[in-house]
């Protein structure tokens, strides 16, 4: 597996959460626009290095 994958909701709801890791002394990466989709994301790593992803979930419902 190369990445485990983090949907967060709402526009602005990755900020709060990657600056509440870097305050537990977690290196999070700078948050990111993807160009395909327009939502932000950020990557860290678990202890054992292995890298997570927090990403903008989409507002649509899933079907």
């Amino acid at each position: 597996m190369s990445k485990i994958n983090y949907p967060i909701k709402g526009a602005c709801q990755g900020e709060p959460v990657a600056q509440h890791l870097t305050r537990l002394g977690i290196d999070v990466e700078p948050i990111r626009v993807d160009e395909y989709t327009g939502k932000k994301f950020t990557f860290f790593s678990d202890p054992d290095g292995l890298p997570l992803e927090l990403y903008q979930q989409s507002e649509e419902k899933n079907v």
